[in-house]
């Protein structure tokens, strides 16, 4: 059995496509956590909490040999409260990660020996590290996931840069195409140029979210960037109408004094507006106007943040480019992509959007080996 797999291994979600021979992409959506642990705490953690119930996502453990230390990934690491640094790169944990989801997919498809075509995206900045990534996997031909063994067979590993997946769309187009990323952890510039990737004018920046977020959750008293991450990515807490988010909502970031609730929304609201507008002015003085190309036809905006910072960018744009493209596919994609159809968890924290550049290069690869 081949397996098609793409990993998006960002911030805020490990975000993972597989298909099997020519049928649909399903999905994978992990948290980003990752701890190294001994191996008398796996023996124990599979011993209390058993796996024959547990979804394999929720229950991620990985190691290279039976009774040796490995890793919790996902929900096991989350639930032991280990943050998510935002410093060191994204490939320092890449190898855990990817065992995890090519853990979760055979359990999936109840086959543990199978090749895998990998496809990888990674941060622009992070790009020379694919080498290294590509040696170190092609080593490991088999691991345990909870302690069953998985052997795989790497036949293809490609590496790409966030963004590029958005942007390969409208490659046949001449001119220069530029693309931007808002991520949680960063934020990336890609130049098209006549079609192909321009890598000197292309730029990261480690201005993320996650900035936002913090500049936001400052000006509420008792409130941090995890609860304020809470409150925005489900619809019950923010709803999208296919244009533009609408009908915020903070009710569980509220006091607990009824009367004091209307005084504490107040405060939310103003928070998000200022906090927003310091991240847009800090990503506009400390990185963008040095950034953009002099002469550009048309620009296409994306990754998860974009919801809330396109209004900004689509205005700035036309002040310093009169007359250029913009294409927010935050505001353009009212339809779901077909992993996620029907699916409520992925409607409400709008995987369409936070999986689309992963989506359009799983999708332009497996058109090209057709």
């Amino acid at each position: 059995m081949k397996v098609h797999l793409g990993i998006d291994v960002g911030t805020s979600m490990i975000k993972v496509l597989y298909g099997v021979s020519d049928r649909e992409l399903e999905y994978i959506a992990l948290s980003p956590e990752v701890m190294a642990v001994d191996a008398s705490l796996i023996t124990e953690m599979l011993t209390l909490s058993g796996s024959d119930f547990v979804k394999p996502e929720h229950q991620a453990i990985v190691r290279l040999e039976k009774g040796l230390d490995g890793f919790f990934v996902g929900r096991m690491a989350q639930d032991l409260r280990v943050n998510v640094a935002m410093k060191p790169l994204k490939s320092s944990s890449l190898i855990p990660k990817i065992l995890a989801a090519t853990g979760v997919i055979a359990h999936r498809l109840n086959c543990w020996s199978f090749s895998v075509s990998l496809l990888l995206l990674l941060p622009l900045s992070e790009d020379l590290e694919a080498t290294r990534i590509v040696r170190q996997l092609k080593a490991i031909q088999q691991f345990y996931f909870r302690d069953k063994l998985c052997k795989i067979s790497w036949t293809a590993i490609k590496c790409y840069p966030e963004g590029l997946g958005l942007l390969l769309g409208e490659r046949k187009q001449s001119g220069t195409l530029i693309g931007f990323q808002f991520g949680y952890r960063n934020t990336s510039l890609l130049v098209l140029e006549d079609g192909s990737l321009n890598r000197s004018k292309s730029s990261t920046t480690m201005y993320g979210f996650h900035d936002c977020l913090d500049k936001i959750a400052y000006r509420i008293p008792g409130c941090d960037r995890e609860l304020l991450q809470n409150a925005i990515i489900t619809s019950s807490k923010m709803n999208y109408d296919g244009k533009q988010w609408q009908n915020k909502s903070y009710s569980h970031l509220a006091l607990r004094d009824a009367h004091l609730n209307e005084y504490h929304h107040k405060i939310l609201d103003e928070a998000w507006s200022s906090g927003l507008k310091l991240y847009w002015q800090l990503l506009e003085q400390s990185w963008l106007k040095d950034r953009l190309p002099s002469s550009v036809e048309r620009v296409v905006i994306g990754g998860g943040a974009s919801v809330f910072i396109s209004q900004y960018l689509n205005e700035y744009l036309r002040s310093v480019v009169p007359g250029v493209m913009c294409d927010s596919w935050s505001h353009a994609l009212a339809v779901e992509l077909p992993p996620f159809k029907n699916d409520q968890r992925a409607t409400e924290q709008n995987f369409s959007l936070r999986f689309l550049d992963l989506w359009f290069l799983m999708h332009l690869n497996r058109t090209a080996i057709k």
